[in-house]
């Protein structure tokens, strides 16, 4: 019974080490002259665009920017996530996520 409960603890101390760990991680990614900038997990900190982008860009280009860098600095996050909970379970890489 004890051991159950120490197993419990265990992985419960496991996950908040990899929360802590995954909420100090960087990611960046540049599209088109748009760069997006999240911290940790889901918190977007910075929109920026390059010099010139605006006189050079239509309205809807930027639009299609702005998601397209949004949508890539998420899948380089979610990428890093799946890889370190794999790592954490002591599991291979999950194909096709």
């Amino acid at each position: 019974m004890f051991g159950n409960i120490s197993k419990i603890l265990e992985m419960k101390k496991q996950a908040e080490e990899m929360k802590q760990k995954m909420d100090s991680l960087v990611f960046e990614k540049t599209i088109g002259g748009v760069t997006i900038r999240m911290e940790g997990m889901h918190t977007f900190r910075q929109v920026s665009f390059d010099e010139e982008y605006f006189s050079r860009t239509s309205r809807s280009q930027v639009e299609q920017d702005l998601l397209a860098a949004l949508n890539a600095v998420m899948e380089d996050m979610n990428q890093k996530l799946k890889s370190e909970f794999s790592q954490g379970l002591g599991l291979p890489p999950i194909p096709g996520l």
